[in-house]
C-alpha cells in the first residue's frame, strides 16, 4: 500500500476533524528533540485513517460542503441514481434525503467508505461519457477529408 503524501494526509485529517490534534502531536515530537521531518513521519504513523469497528473499512466521512436551496432541489430532481450520486458525492446530503431516497443514500455511504468501489464508479462514468461522445461523429471539412 502506498503512503499518503503530506497534502493527502492533511486533507484527510481535516475531513476527519483531527488535523489540530496532529499538529499538536507533531510539535510535541519536535519539542522532544526530533527533527521536523522525523516528527512529521512519526505523527503521521500515529494518525492512520479512521475505520469503522463493525466493518474494518475506512469510516464514512460526511463532507462539510453545504448546498444552497437551489442545489438541494437539483438533488431531488435528479433523473437517475447515477446523476444523484455524482451530485451528492462531495457534499453534505440533507437528512431529509434519507427519508425520500434510502437506497441512494445507502449507495452513497458505500461509495464514500470504499475507495475501490468509488474508483470503479468514476471509471464507469468516464467510460459512459466517452461512449456518448462517440455517438456524435466529428465532421471534417472537405479539405481535411
Amino acid at each position: 500500500m502506498s503512503r499518503e503524501s503530506k497534502s493527502e494526509l492533511t486533507d484527510r485529517l481535516r475531513r476527519e476533524g483531527r488535523f489540530d490534534e496532529f499538529k499538536k502531536r507533531r510539535e510535541e515530537l519536535k519539542a522532544a528533540g526530533n527533527e521536523a521531518k522525523d516528527a512529521w513521519f512519526i505523527a503521521a504513523a500515529e494518525f492512520p485513517p479512521q475505520t469503522d469497528p463493525a466493518t474494518g473499512r475506512a469510516a464514512v466521512i460526511e463532507p462539510s460542503i453545504r448546498w444552497s436551496a437551489k442545489a438541494r432541489r437539483a438533488l431531488f430532481e435528479a433523473r437517475s441514481d447515477t446523476e444523484w450520486l455524482l451530485m451528492a458525492m462531495n457534499v453534505r446530503v440533507p437528512a431529509s434525503m434519507q427519508e425520500y431516497f434510502p437506497e441512494r443514500c445507502a449507495m452513497l455511504m458505500e461509495l464514500r467508505a470504499n475507495p475501490v468501489l468509488r474508483a470503479d464508479f468514476h471509471r464507469l462514468i468516464l467510460k459512459r461519457l466517452a461512449e456518448k461522445r462517440h455517438c456524435f461523429p466529428v465532421r471534417y471539412s472537405d479539405s481535411e477529408a
